[in-house]
């Protein structure tokens, strides 16, 4: 099935479509499809109409004279893009008299939803860009594999098929060429600069059981006991996906950990930062780290994040549900950089413009984070550390460091970004979805050339989806795809590289957050395509041929160069950043 669509099939009743059928053996037959059911024992394999072909609906029906009371799949094509996938209804042959009659199982393809025409645009856009001759047909597929591609509309100029389609003639130029689509791309080409930008991944070690999991979850759970129960929640959902190149792997392995430390030198990452669970000196999650020390492997430069929330049943750090509390007291989070020393003394541990760099992921639940810092930065050098640069990460409408007397921000997406709520009429969510829907692309727009008043490491994310923890409850960021993701990373490449730092870095949320479907890993839908994107954008390759191309497919066809309002946006955006990122 097309990756662009990923519908599932579905009975659908008096559809339609039809012209000359073309068997899988590319020899075109002399005749149109027959629809003739008197005689099923000889003459063509497959018979029926189309009863109506606009830019509305088709509709028709099929019979497979070698099997009458079978269905028949059938799907509609834009070149080689799959819009829209059904199957006839069935038809059981019945005697009348002397004679045995077949009933016309009908299909219906509805050209005017809006998540059809959304659809058909983007596969129109595609296939106007690659200026060949548009082809739109119908694939029959039968049950022994045999299919026929039907033409619709193979005589017609480009633009005329636009307008078959129920487009204006208004709408060509924009699927062909968005307006601003070149001025990005040349802004992207033009702005060199000597700085280097390294690529880290935040990084969970949630990937083994351990005894705190199995007493709340039950024995042997991790994380991919979820993404294994995972199933789609609509019919464009980018779900299930599954581990591909290094499988469902535990981290307690040392070769597990080699291997995805190679996987993302190979392809262009720096290092990972891992997140750190510590309680009132009560660690959780810390076997990858330990065995990091301990092994040496995997030899990859690293950082850690303090996840200084509450453990919680709900997965968001909220007093719901709670697992395990986080209780800050002064006099018990002084001992994190003690507890933490012989992390920060590593030799790969990284840092930036001489210091080693180590986020806090909420600071705000520090009660006296000013002396807390400081103390911290004090202690650094009585260990030998050096000098720290603590980062907040920007979370729930956390963004400014000034107020947490940090040193610098990490953006972290879905919470720094801008995208409204999408409706259940656009994304045809069944009734049971509770969840929320944001639109990927909304979202990276927002961060496009986005700047704060002080000093800040932008992070990217490719995908989010928490439905394998939350079911129908889950957020989606939907029309998410390597394309977009290219743009938004290499966009992040050059705020970096504007930065006040010498040895800038862009963050990625992240390696192998594969219930959140925010990971990088290689997955059974995308393979490796995402590593790929970082490993271009990493080695400075840049075809501005491929990039306008990649501009398109992402769907920017407005404002995709505007620059994002550099202020803070009012309660009710900000709000809706932290409901997705819940």
């Amino acid at each position: 099935m097309n990756k662009m669509v990923e519908r599932s099939v579905r009975d659908t009743k008096d559809m339609l479509p039809v012209a000359s059928p073309v068997q899988q053996d590319d020899q075109s037959q002399s005749v149109f499809l027959d629809p003739d059911v008197r005689d099923l024992q000889s003459g063509p394999r497959l018979r029926g109409a189309i009863l109506e072909q606009s830019g509305r609906v088709i509709s028709g029906w099929i019979v497979d004279a070698q099997s009458p009371a079978s269905t028949v799949a059938i799907s509609l094509f834009v070149a080689s893009h799959c819009v829209e996938e059904g199957r006839t209804g069935r038809s059981v042959p019945a005697s009348v008299g002397p004679h045995t009659v077949i009933g016309r199982p009908g299909f219906r393809v509805n050209l005017s939803t809006p998540g059809m025409r959304r659809r058909l645009a983007r596969a129109l856009k595609n296939t106007l860009l690659e200026g060949k001759p548009v082809q739109i047909y119908l694939r029959i597929s039968l049950n022994d594999g045999e299919y026929y591609e039907i033409p619709l509309f193979e005589k017609l100029e480009s633009n005329e098929v636009v307008v078959a389609l129920g487009f204006s003639t208004d709408d060509y130029d924009d699927l062909l060429f968005p307006n601003n689509d070149k001025k990005l791309v040349a802004a992207m080409a033009g702005a060199a600069s000597v700085k280097e930008v390294r690529y880290v991944c935040f990084y969970l070690p949630q990937f083994h059981s351990f005894a705190e999991n199995d007493r709340w979850w039950g024995p042997g759970f991790t994380e991919w006991t979820n993404v294994s129960q995972m199933r789609p929640q609509f019919p464009t959902h980018q779900s299930p996906w599954l581990p591909a190149d290094l499988g469902f792997y535990d981290m307690r392995l040392v070769e597990t950990r080699q291997q995805q430390a190679d996987l993302a030198r190979r392809y262009g990452v720096h290092g990972f930062c891992y997140y750190a669970y510590w309680f009132q000196g009560r660690r959780l999650l810390e076997r990858p780290l330990r065995l990091l020390l301990e092994d040496g492997e995997p030899n990859i430069p690293f950082c850690i994040c303090w996840a200084n929330e509450n453990w919680s049943r709900r997965w968001d750090g909220s007093d719901t549900e709670l697992l395990l509390g986080q209780n800050h007291s002064l006099e018990d989070d002084v001992r994190f950089i003690d507890d933490m020393a012989d992390i920060l003394l590593d030799d790969r541990y990284i840092t930036v413009d001489g210091r080693k760099i180590l986020l806090v992921y909420r600071p705000s639940l520090i009660p006296d984070k000013e002396r807390l810092f400081q103390t911290w930065r004090v202690r650094a050098r009585q260990l030998g550390i050096g000098e720290l640069l603590i980062c907040n990460a920007m979370t729930f409408g956390e963004f400014d460091p000034r107020e947490f007397h940090c040193d610098a921000a990490v953006e972290f997406p879905p919470h720094t970004v801008n995208a409204r709520e999408l409706s259940r009429a656009e994304v045809e969510t069944p009734p049971d979805f509770s969840g929320k829907l944001y639109d990927y692309l909304e979202a990276m727009r927002s961060t496009l050339g986005k700047v704060y008043e002080f000093p800040f490491f932008p992070t990217v994310m490719p995908r989010w989806d928490n439905t394998p923890r939350k079911g129908s409850r889950g957020h989606v960021f939907v029309r998410s795809s390597p394309e977009a993701f290219e743009v938004w990373l290499r966009e992040a490449t050059e705020r970096a590289r504007r930065s006040s730092f010498e040895q800038p870095i862009v963050f990625i949320n992240s390696w192998n957050e594969w219930a959140e479907g925010a990971h990088l890993e290689p997955d059974s839908r995308f393979g490796r395509a995402y590593l790929d994107v970082v490993r271009r954008v990493s080695a400075g390759e840049f075809d501005l041929g491929r990039t306008a191309r990649e501009l398109r497919t992402a769907g920017l066809l407005e404002q995709v160069g505007a620059r994002a309002d550099d202020q803070e946006c009012c309660s009710s955006c900000r709000s809706t950043r932290q409901s997705a990122a819940q």
